[in-house]
């Protein structure tokens, strides 16, 4: 049986240098997205304590969010997932239905209210999609996750591909043609996500034209 046990402990600590980090400018930016940080219990296996790297992990994409765009995102609460297993693939096969059933999961057992919901899995991923992004309306209004194994070649890089998705950007082969793609270079290509930090123009305006999307702290 899964549990769910929201965690109280070094919670205060983690605001507090989230709000810190927030305001590494003059200035604090004009929006800070909550963030509710999930761990499955394979994350949490060799992790102690698992919400230090969890934060830093989040830290560091919102210095990548701050000085892109001005949205900081700060962390509210833990919450520890015992996520459902995995069904072996078949050697030579791909299952890219697992991390949608994973995120689904993860959905069900954890309700956003109003934030952003990042779940970290140490579920093995190999032959499956290394992360997505969810927006559902499980429970009467729009809710938003963000699922991501960490054992992927460069999680932060997948996180922040996988919250801009959240905030309308898009595939640049996909949506705008090959000859795009390949004249700018973006995290937002799946064949580049773990080598390229760089954001391509529109996928930058998409998400600066969306920017607020998300609850805004006073």
């Amino acid at each position: 049986m899964r549990k769910l046990l929201i965690l109280g402990i070094c919670l205060v600590l983690v605001i507090v240098s989230s709000a810190i980090a927030c305001q590494s400018k003059e200035t604090l930016p004009e929006i800070v997205v909550s963030v509710k940080m999930v761990g499955d219990e394979e994350y949490r296996l060799d992790r102690n304590p698992w919400q230090e790297e969890a934060g830093n992990l989040l830290e560091a994409v919102s210095k990548v969010y701050q000085k892109e765009f001005g949205i900081c995102f700060a962390i509210t609460e833990f919450i520890e997932w015992d996520s459902p297993d995995l069904k072996p693939i078949e050697e030579g096969w791909y299952d890219m239905a697992g991390t949608q059933w994973l995120i689904d999961n993860a959905a069900d057992d954890v309700p956003s209210e109003g934030e952003l919901v990042v779940i970290l899995t140490g579920e093995d991923l190999t032959r499956r999609n290394p992360g997505m992004s969810l927006t559902t309306e499980r429970r009467g209004f729009k809710e938003y996750y963000v699922l991501i194994w960490t054992d992927s070649e460069n999680p932060k890089n997948g996180l922040i591909h996988e919250i801009a998705h959240l905030y309308g950007a898009k595939h640049p082969h996909e949506e705008w043609g090959w000859e795009y793609g390949e004249r700018y270079p973006s995290i937002m290509d799946p064949a580049k996500v773990f080598s390229v930090d760089a954001f391509d123009p529109k996928n930058r305006q998409i998400i600066l034209t969306n920017r607020d999307k998300f609850q805004q702290t006073p």
